[in-house]
């Protein structure tokens, strides 16, 4: 078995430090169900990973999968032996570490799944993370369907419909490029060519949702801007408190 890299955090956690307030057995109060919303699958990986490759292709496996929303996060603290990943970012490192004070453990490491943003796995642990999706369809806990829509002259339509909500969710808009393939040519895997799809390049929140109605439009310019191809994105409902991931939906941006 592939053993993951870990890294402590710094600074440590602050004793007392609220965990995980809804696992994948518990129901969400005051929340009317609707259509299901795919799983939504975040990888955090590096290219200077040497445990990492193995995650990487469970990662292209699970988004064959139309049920299932992955996301591939490249952190940085591994660039410092021997290989920088030209995807890694403190953004994508900031979202791991706000995980790992959410699950109540002192350390990040890679490659590691969340499913969901309920429950945290060994990245290639092929066993536990068909557990866990199987746990989270069984546990129905996907009651939002957010839908995308885009066209040259309007942008990216978002639209969530309403339901019954007691809590504070974030919106939040997921830039990626669908895939990227890399020569790496120092570091633990010098000489490989990895293979990373659904890179995320930014992620930003753009409102939030109390169970009302929201739509929200956004010019197509905000996601091609910057580096990398950038030829994808998905909407992501995370509740604020405790980070389970309502629902979430992705596109292509050559889809129809």
């Amino acid at each position: 078995m592939v053993t993951p890299m870990i890294h402590a955090l710094r600074p440590p956690l602050i004793a007392g430090f609220a965990l995980l307030a809804f696992l994948l057995g518990a129901s969400l109060p005051g929340f009317a169900a609707s259509e299901r919303a795919p799983i939504v699958v975040e990888l955090f990986t590096s290219q200077g990973c040497s445990s990492c490759p193995e995650a990487d292709a469970l990662l292209a496996e699970l988004a064959q999968r139309e049920d299932i929303i992955v996301l591939s996060y490249h952190v940085s603290y591994w660039d410092y032996i021997g290989w920088e990943d030209p995807f890694a970012s403190e953004e994508t490192t900031q979202r791991q570490r706000d995980y790992a004070l959410q699950f109540g453990i002192s350390y990040v490491y890679t490659p590691q799944m969340v499913v969901a943003g309920a429950v945290e796995v060994v990245g290639s642990d092929r066993a536990a993370i068909e557990q866990a999706l199987i746990d989270a369809r069984e546990t129905d806990i996907y009651p939002v369907a957010p839908e995308i829509t885009h066209d040259a002259a309007e942008g990216l339509r978002i639209s969530i419909p309403g339901a019954d909500l007691d809590a504070e969710a974030q919106i939040l808009l997921v830039v990626f490029d669908s895939e990227q393939v890399t020569e790496v040519s120092a570091g633990e895997n010098a000489g490989r060519e990895l293979r990373n799809v659904n890179v995320v390049r930014t992620i930003r929140r753009i409102g939030s949702w109390h169970g009302e109605p929201v739509e929200i439009i956004l010019p197509l310019a905000d996601l091609h801007s910057g580096p990398g191809s950038r030829d994808g994105c998905a909407i992501i409902v995370q509740l604020k408190d405790s980070g389970r991931i309502l629902g979430g939906h992705a596109l292509l941006l050559g889809d129809e």
